[in-house]
């Protein structure tokens, strides 16, 4: 059921942030970070400019983390959510697309040159841990010791730990069907099956099908048929 629409122009990503019994809605594209209040309805609340290519975002805390590719990394203090300010702009390896935060750790992607991994217990002052090659990283999901990599153009999901005594052992990989984009993990509740539950990795698949080996065959078509689906479209 829609609630709402929230006319976001020019966004990349966004992500949600509950302080006490509000909701908000935190929003990142075109140089700029929107917060909206969406309880019952929806309310800009502020703007924050300023952000370079700004790509993608992860919020944990009071904070959101902001990847802006060539423009790297920006940490925003959201404590006055009407007042959003930068409290840390830090340069990246390379084109700063994923990202993700949780518990202190932050995971920034580099598209062609690896993942960095911070400190990021005190936003203001992040402390570098190291980074380590994933092919070509287009997203990052943090879950326990482990980095969840979408390798995009190599279409899979690398799984790496960044423990400190195993920082950067890549543990496994897995193909995707299509070009690895997005991806997270979530911990299922127990039930009889699986009394301790399971980790799922969810990963979208971009925008092609691994199965469609012609890249250009429907380049010119301006509707999607059957044909074009069962040939591995989309």
């Amino acid at each position: 059921e829609e609630l709402n629409e929230i006319k976001l122009v020019g966004a990349m990503d966004c992500a949600c942030l509950t302080v006490g019994s509000d909701e908000y809605l935190v929003a990142v594209g075109t140089g700029k970070l929107c917060v909206y209040k969406i309880n019952d309805t929806v309310e800009l609340l502020s703007e924050l400019n300023g952000l370079g290519e700004s790509r993608q975002i992860s919020v944990s805390g009071n904070f959101a983390y902001v990847s802006s590719r060539a423009d790297g990394l920006f940490i925003i203090d959201l404590t006055d959510i009407k007042m959003p300010t930068i409290a840390y702009r830090m340069d990246t390896l390379e084109l700063a697309t994923g990202v993700c935060s949780a518990d202190g750790v932050l995971a920034v992607t580099n598209r062609h040159i690896g993942c960095e991994v911070y400190d990021v217990r005190n936003p203001y002052c992040p402390v570098r841990k190291g980074d380590f090659l994933c092919g070509e990283a287009q997203s990052v999901w943090l879950y326990d010791k482990y980095a969840l990599i979408g390798d995009w153009i190599n279409r899979q999901v690398r799984i790496t730990d960044i423990s400190a005594d195993n920082f950067g052992k890549e543990i496994s990989r897995f193909q995707v069907d299509g070009f690895a984009d997005g991806v997270c993990a979530y911990k299922t509740s127990p039930d009889a099956t699986h009394p301790f539950g399971r980790v799922l990795c969810f990963t979208a698949s971009g925008h092609h099908s691994s199965k469609l080996k012609n890249r250009r065959k429907y380049q010119n078509s301006s509707f999607v048929t059957a044909e074009m689906l069962a040939d591995g479209y989309g």
